[in-house]
């Protein structure tokens, strides 16, 4: 359970240090982060996701902790029907 906070804690890092002002993130349960970007495409959302994944990472290496795995999607919401 140590574990799984340290690696929380790492998250939240690396999802702040890669987001703009005007994107938002929260924690979505015991074990998931949500991340809204503002205005952007699919594969910029790929992007932010890499860099979030990449630091996390690395940063979870330095913790000796490689058994954390981070797993993730990305959903584009248009408004098409606006």
């Amino acid at each position: 359970f140590r574990s799984l906070n340290a690696a929380f804690d790492t998250l939240h890092s690396a999802v702040c240090s890669n987001l703009r002002r005007g994107d938002v993130f929260a924690r979505y349960s015991d074990t998931q982060y949500i991340v809204m970007l503002m205005n952007v495409e699919a594969d910029i959302g790929h992007k932010v996701a890499t860099r979030i994944e990449n630091r996390f990472s690395s940063e979870i290496k330095l913790k000796n902790s490689s058994d954390v795995k981070l797993n993730y999607e990305v959903f584009s919401i248009n408004d098409d029907n606006a």
